[in-house]
């Protein structure tokens, strides 16, 4: 079966550029090539393909391959991090890093008002700060292998709140009744209203559910928990 616009795929990868690795997914490799960081989480990820939850450039690979499927790709900037724009890089005054009692140096990721970027200059009473993203502009090469097409709804709702929210299927019960889904999860930090109006929105539309619910448990250490429903 080819894959089209909408399913959910389980996948593994290696991003490089200019010949260095820069996102994998494989825990084992990452740690033999030496880009192993312990902040991040490994292993195969499942996303709905087209639903831009990976660079455009892996979304359009994807259509028409099949599960078992190995393939490269070679993404150009348009479907990759996009061109760099030099509308995205700014002059800010020193003055505003003094006031917030900050010393700018080049190389140096800041946010200012929301956004990331590097300082790549700091002199003469102006910073030049890059708000491009680091790979803008760059040529990125891909090797995808498609472990799985999921077709399982509980699958893929666990595949929904991982790529949002990162919680685990420990952590989320299901209750179908026909066409509604009644769904409970467990964390730590509130989702805020639109997050969980996303989640809604796109089980709904990918998984095939008329109605959806979700119930909210809190977890806080040592004082039990609170609750929180929406549909």
């Amino acid at each position: 079966m080819a894959i089209k616009n909408g399913d959910f795929v389980t996948i593994e990868y290696i991003g490089r550029v200019d010949g260095k690795i820069f996102d994998i997914t494989d825990e084992a490799t990452a740690r033999k090539e030496n880009v192993y960081r312990d902040n991040t989480k490994y292993g195969p990820v499942t996303i709905i393909v087209g639903r831009a939850q990976l660079i455009r450039g892996i979304d359009k690979a994807l259509e028409g391959k099949k599960e078992g499927e190995t393939f490269d790709i070679e993404i150009q900037p348009d479907d990759g991090f996009g061109k760099k724009s030099s509308k995205l890089i700014k002059i800010v005054p020193s003055s505003t890093f003094k006031s917030q009692k900050i010393n700018p140096v080049p190389g140096m990721q800041i946010n200012v008002d929301g956004l990331i970027g590097n300082i790549i200059s700091a002199s003469s009473g102006r910073i030049i700060i890059d708000f491009n993203h680091p790979l803008a502009g760059k040529v990125l090469s891909y090797n995808v292998s498609v472990k799985k097409i999921v077709t399982d709804k509980r699958h893929r709702i666990d595949a929904v709140f991982d790529i949002y929210t990162g919680i685990g299927p420990a952590n989320i019960t299901l209750n179908e009744e026909g066409k509604k889904a009644t769904i409970g999860y467990k964390t730590k930090l509130s989702l805020h209203d639109k997050l969980r109006d996303v989640i809604i929105s796109d089980i709904k539309k990918y998984i095939g559910f008329d109605e959806v619910e979700l119930k909210e448990e809190i977890i806080e250490n040592k004082k039990g928990s609170e609750s929180k429903t929406n549909k």
